[in-house]
């Protein structure tokens, strides 16, 4: 019998965790959350919602690290496969349903590869064009193994959107692009998407001393509108209860950290960098 885990990583994400962990327990029967250095009610709704969390108070941005410590809580649930679902994801309804019997047609080790949906600036539209975000897969789970791990690249350190296990080799494409997916609502208000990049940026020039031109590289691609075309979200893809949860108008926690960073080391110490007008 099958036993899903979700593994939901989340760091201030009041505005959305209830209704990710909502939309998560119709695909998966489990749901653990790593709650990175909240400070608002994200521990408080992980706790009341999922059958596990961990955490760490350490501000400093490690997800491959924190990725391999959220696995190793899953052990005690005895999980037959993973599901990697960021708090700032939602599987589409019309999904949930042949995803499910998809991922538990995965053997050890390999991965579901299923379509990414931006859904951009409202909750109502997603981008679909010839960007990455509207060709993108997204690692959306794996058939467990006990082996599995999570590792920074040791030649610098990179700490970000690894999402799956190293080492995998074995990738089986799941679902129809432009007929639903793993919606990403990071995109969704604008306000939020900037303030969260401008975040990134400045933790990639202390914690890594990077030159600007490559972190600007790695994280101006979200907020690239070049050729945009939008399609309206079908009704479909929503679970209406789920929806209601969410809220857009929260104001993201990054731009008060922001603020602190550019107090603290000095604007100069972030020269090259654009900082999209957060601080």
């Amino acid at each position: 019998m099958s036993n899903i885990v979700a593994m939901i990583m989340a760091r201030n994400e009041e505005w959305i965790l209830e209704a990710s962990i909502k939309a998560a327990r119709k695909l998966c029967d489990k749901i653990v959350v790593f709650d990175h250095a909240s400070t608002d009610r994200t521990r408080e709704i992980a706790l009341s919602c999922a059958d596990g969390v961990d955490g760490t108070t350490d501000p400093v941005w490690r997800e491959m690290d924190y990725r391999q410590q959220m696995f190793e809580l899953t052990a005690g649930l005895k999980p037959t496969h993973l599901a990697f679902i960021d708090a700032d994801e939602i599987v589409t309804n019309n999904c949930v349903a042949s995803y499910r019997k998809a991922i538990e047609n995965l053997t050890p080790g390999q991965v579901a590869i299923a379509p990414m949906v931006p859904v951009w600036r409202t909750l109502d539209q997603y981008r679909k064009d010839a960007s990455v975000w509207s060709t993108a897969g997204i690692s959306l789970a794996v058939g467990y193994k006990a082996d599995l791990n999570w590792k920074p690249r040791a030649h610098d350190g990179y700490q970000h959107h690894a999402r799956e296990p190293k080492g995998m080799t074995e990738r089986v494409p799941i679902g129809q692009r432009y007929q639903g997916g793993v919606m990403h609502l990071q995109f969704a208000c604008h306000r939020r998407l900037k303030a969260k990049h401008t975040f990134y940026k400045m933790m990639e020039r202390i914690t890594t001393h990077k030159p600007s031109d490559i972190i600007e590289r790695q994280y101006n691609q979200a907020m690239d509108e070049t050729g945009i075309n939008y399609e309206p979200l079908p009704k479909s893809w929503w679970d209406p209860e789920v929806k209601a949860l969410i809220d857009l108008d929260h104001v993201p926690w990054h731009e008060k950290q922001c603020q602190e960073y550019l107090d603290k080391y000095g604007r100069k110490y972030f020269g090259g960098l654009n900082l999209f007008g957060v601080v």
